[in-house]
């Protein structure tokens, strides 16, 4: 069994504060991050639950915290592999999606490719890329996101996913804005992550033994 943490980012980041992520206007409704990165997870969730992985919700708390609570669930659980993931939507008008790991992570690369893998059938996706982060550039707002995993235990690995755009205009980007592509969106990364996490090990029957 493996262990998948989803972390739902934005969010409650200190007591009595609450921030929704990127927003866009669409058809006169006001689309927030937050709920779209929600839906998207929750549908992750349960399908890598189902396939009989551990899986850890996570949704507020500086990110900081956020990654030091991840950490201690994997020394914890250091004959299993683990895989934090920080849910966003991007914004800016493109049709790609990313899939960002510290550039300093073995792990964290190769989780991030087989996830982009993933995404990059998707309808209305040019491009599913997959970005290192720095402490400089323009992916250093995306770094401090999934930075303090890299302090955890060798069997952790970090990925930050921005899937779309929340405020592509035309196309089917606009699709995962709602509805039945944003299920299929997070089923499309579930597959990757169970690919990443591997198969469940079913604990081996013990054989009763003959009476004499």
């Amino acid at each position: 069994m493996g262990i998948l943490i989803i972390d739902r980012q934005h969010g409650e980041k200190s007591p009595g504060s609450f921030d929704g992520g990127c927003q866009a206007i669409v058809a006169g409704r006001r689309i927030i991050e937050t709920d779209l990165t929600t839906a998207y997870g929750r549908t992750i969730e349960k399908a890598v639950a189902a396939a009989g992985h551990r899986v850890v919700w996570i949704d507020s708390g500086y990110y900081y915290n956020r990654h030091r609570e991840a950490n201690a669930i994997a020394r914890k659980s250091k004959s299993q592999k683990v895989l934090y993931l920080a849910l966003h939507v991007n914004a800016g008008g493109g049709t790609y999606a990313l899939s960002m790991y510290d550039a300093k992570s073995k792990g964290g690369k190769a989780a991030a490719g087989v996830l982009a893998a993933s995404m990059a059938g998707l309808d209305g996706i040019s491009k599913s890329k997959t970005v290192g982060c720095e402490t400089i550039g323009w992916t250093r707002r995306a770094y401090h996101c999934i930075k303090g995993i890299w302090k955890g235990p060798a069997n952790i690995s970090g990925v930050l996913l921005e899937p779309f755009f929340i405020d592509s205009s035309g196309g089917a980007h606009n699709d995962y804005r709602d509805g039945q592509a944003l299920e299929q969106l997070g089923d499309a990364i579930a597959a990757g992550v169970l690919e990443y996490l591997g198969p469940v090990k079913k604990p081996a029957k013990k054989t009763a033994k003959k009476s004499e």
